[in-house]
């Protein structure tokens, strides 16, 4: 399967891309900019369990605030809360 999108991947050569090696920033960018299609192939790469993992993991530094409150509550992920409150903690502004 190749990655066909290269406006999620600027500063990478997609071609170079790897499923296996590459899977969290292939991960974070689909979850952050994927479009429908994009989200799909990901579940079916990867699958859901694997991406439950990636946020409550690495969603806390790698996500925006707004996908991971978006995904935590689609894939009802639990401890949301206690996932939104660590994300917030390390903000640099504080609102």
């Amino acid at each position: 399967m190749k990655i066909k999108n290269k406006f999620l991947f600027p500063e990478y050569d997609v071609n170079s891309l790897d499923f296996k090696r590459d899977k969290f920033v292939i991960t974070q960018r689909i979850l952050e900019n994927g479009n429908l299609r994009q989200i799909k192939g990901l579940i079916k790469i990867y699958g859901l369990k694997w991406i439950k993992k990636f946020i409550k993991s690495s969603g806390i530094k790698k996500l925006s605030i707004r996908s991971l409150n978006f995904w935590l509550t689609l894939l009802d992920i639990k401890d949301k809360d206690k996932i939104l409150k660590e994300k917030l903690k390390n903000q640099f502004w504080n609102f």
